[in-house]
Order: structure tokens, then sequence, then C-alpha cells
């Protein structure tokens, strides 16, 4: 019954009809965590969707406690730098942006960060987006100095967009690349000049994503 509840969910969700899928993935969740418990994959299945269908709906605060129950499993079930577990740890950092809890915010980002600099290396598109995240959670939290970290290795990696036109295309990865590239100033030195005579000036719009801006004084 558990996989029938979660097949009707899916079907649900196909259809863009968020709250009657993460009804039909709740019953399947509560069977499914009678009959394995919660750590098992398909439970976790179940708790990550709900998440995923609670987020789709705003409603930010179910989606964290299903996310947490997600992330309760999948420590159980993986390996501490598994694929899943970065994927968790990043949605529940946004999910805690979105409900201003900037230091949660902070904390799940980098630890997602640190799964995808382990699985995918520094250069990757989806690292640097952590490096991003960390740096605005950080600023949003009061935390300066690991904002001001994060960001410059945000603005180190950056030039991995300029060579990748699956992200937002070439020209808008080349736009982007020079973004970061003008926060040198023509020195080659600036990472380390950056952390002592810069300030994060302001942070611009893209889509679905708030990239921050670095400037002297």
């Amino acid at each position: 019954m558990g996989t029938c509840y979660f097949k009707i969910g899916q079907a649900h969700e196909n259809q863009g009809q968020h709250e009657k899928a993460v009804d039909n993935y709740i019953k399947s969740a509560g069977i499914r965590s009678n009959v394995h418990g919660d750590n098992h994959e398909e439970t976790d299945e179940a708790y990550d969707h709900i998440g995923r269908m609670y987020k789709m709906l705003k409603e930010n605060k179910k989606a964290i406690e299903y996310y947490l129950k997600s992330l309760n499993s999948r420590k159980a079930l993986y390996k501490e730098k598994h694929e899943k577990l970065g994927v968790t740890y990043c949605q529940l950092g946004h999910l805690y942006h979105e409900t201003k809890e900037y230091k949660k915010a902070s904390e799940y980002s980098i630890k997602g960060l640190e799964v995808k600099k382990a699985l995918l290396g520094e250069k990757h598109q989806e690292t640097v987006s952590c490096y991003n995240d960390a740096s605005l959670f950080n600023l949003l939290a009061g935390e300066n100095d690991k904002a001001f970290e994060y960001g410059m290795e945000y603005v180190k990696n950056a030039k991995a967009y300029s060579k990748d036109k699956t992200y937002y295309g070439q020209k808008q990865a080349n736009d982007f690349y020079g973004r970061a590239k003008n926060t040198c100033l023509g020195t080659n030195s600036f990472a380390g000049e950056l952390k002592t005579t810069s300030k994060l000036m302001k942070r611009y719009g893209r889509p679905n994503r708030t990239y921050i801006a670095y400037t002297y004084d």
C-alpha cells in the first residue's frame, strides 16, 4: 500500500496538484515507516518528496520538518559525503534562508558545500554556487569574516562558469565571470588584499538565485 500511495502522489505531482500529492506521500511515508522503519530507502524517498511538495506549496516550516526526517534517514543509510546528503543539506540551507534563520542557513549550506567539494571538486558549477550561498547566508547571519572567506572562493572559482554553456548559456556565463573578474582591478594578488581592504557592497539578482558582488572601498 505504501508504494500505491506513493505512485498516486507522483501522478498528482506530475499534474501540478501538490496538495493532493503531499497527502498521498504522507500516507506512503506512514506505511513505509511502520513496515521498514525510518532508516530505509523507501521511507527516505517519501520524506524527501513530502519536503519538496511543502516547499512548492511555500509551507517552509513543514518542508524543513520533512527534509530533516529525510536527512536523518540518509545519515544512517549513506556515507558522510554521499550525493543525496549534499542535496538535502543544500535544500535545508535555502529553506532556512527563506525563514530568515540565517545561522542555520549558513550551517547547512556549508555542509552541502563540503559534500559538493568532495564529490565534484572546487571548480564545478554546483560547488561554485554553494560558495556563493555560504557567503550570502553568512553575511545575513552577521558572520562577515566567513562571508569574505567563502566569497573569495566564489570569486576565485567563478571562471569555471565561463567555460560551461549549460548553466545560463555562454553569454550569461561570460557576463557572470566578468563581474567576478572585475573585482581583481588589474592585480593578480587581489585575493589576499580583498580580505582586508574590501567589503560587500551589494547583492544583485539572477534567475532563482542571488549573487554577491565584491568591490574595493
